[in-house]
């Protein structure tokens, strides 16, 4: 059974990266904003700025608390390592993480992806996979630092800000920030979605 979820979960893997190989090589910006590179560093590491390939693009709407729209909606971002609380199925909290995504980085406001070089560049629904910053400031770590989303790495995949990830998450657990106050029940396992009761 376990091989088997093993073989599955590479498979998707390979059809993931094609996916974003196809994507790469075709000539729609919309897709592929100039605001990212293969080579981009996460905005937390090392220099604590993005490399100099991204550029600045404006968020305009926020569906989710993992989730921001760009281009009118045309460019998807999931928010890099990191899961909120499900407003479509009512999950505890869900609310409340997309009150505070839409605080640091709302619609109009200014933003800097960066691309994990660890990990892939889209998500299983074809969104950019991204940290997003603003004005410097690392919103995914953010989310988790006020309790508002958890860590989440896909498949156990750890990108370059898993450390600061999980040590912000047990910050806000031990302090009952967010959503760890809000529905204490709520497992920490990093390796799965956030499911809050």
């Amino acid at each position: 059974m376990v091989a088997g979820l093993v073989a599955i979960a590479l498979l998707l893997l390979v059809v993931a990266a094609a996916l974003a190989r196809t994507r790469g090589g075709s000539s729609d910006a919309a897709t592929q904003p100039s605001t990212t590179s293969a080579t981009s560093t996460p905005p937390s590491s090392g220099s604590g700025s993005t490399s100099s390939a991204n550029s600045a693009t404006v968020v305009s709407k926020v569906p989710s608390g993992d989730v921001v729209w760009l281009n009118h909606g045309t460019t998807k971002v999931r928010l890099l390592q990191i899961d909120a609380p499900d407003a479509a199925t009512n999950q505890c909290y869900a609310k409340q993480s997309i009150a505070a995504l839409t605080k640091l980085a709302g619609p109009g406001t200014t933003v800097k992806l960066a691309r994990d070089p660890k990990l892939p560049a889209r998500d299983r629904f074809g969104r950019l996979e991204r940290y997003v910053s603003v004005a410097g400031k690392d919103i995914n770590l953010a989310m988790v630092s006020e309790g508002a989303a958890a860590p989440y790495f896909f498949f156990g995949h750890r990108g370059t800000e898993a450390k600061q990830l999980l040590t912000a998450a047990r910050e806000a657990r031990a302090a009952g920030r967010g959503l760890w106050g809000a529905c204490p029940g709520t497992p920490f396992n990093p390796n799965h979605e956030v499911k809050t009761s």
